[in-house]
């Protein structure tokens, strides 16, 4: 083979080769687009699965909020209630010792009325 049947062979393949490519990029084309169009479909549907899951977390947490609201709610509330009783024991108690210091007041004063009569029964007596 000679130098320029060795030349231009060279040059043929090169543009073969580059008609190849050519060829194999256009017949590959439809492929990569359809391929380019499912990717672009997974990520829309992602991106929806995505927001769907994002809603139902704030949906979550905005039950756990409520939730957590309605048990204070209620734990203040029993707190209250407990609050009312022992102050309405405790004014019952102070009632009761206030009533019964009054008992004792008017027992007193009735042990000193008698003692008090008898002894001026007794002076009368002693007297006379």
């Amino acid at each position: 083979m000679s130098a320029t049947e060795k030349i231009r062979r060279e040059k043929w393949i090169d543009e073969k080769t580059k008609k190849i490519k050519e060829i194999t990029v256009k017949g590959l084309e439809p492929e990569i687009q359809k391929l380019i169009s499912r990717h672009k479909q997974e990520l829309k549907k992602l991106r929806t699965l995505h927001e769907a899951e994002l809603l139902q977390a704030d949906d979550r947490v905005a039950q756990r909020y409520v939730r957590q609201c309605e048990e204070l709610r209620l734990q203040l509330e029993r707190e209250k209630e407990e609050q009312c009783h022992r102050e309405r024991e405790l004014a019952k108690q102070r009632w009761a010792g206030g009533a019964r210091r009054s008992r004792l007041r008017d027992s007193v004063l009735e042990v000193f009325s008698r003692l008090l009569l008898t002894s001026s029964q007794s002076l009368s007596s002693l007297l006379i």
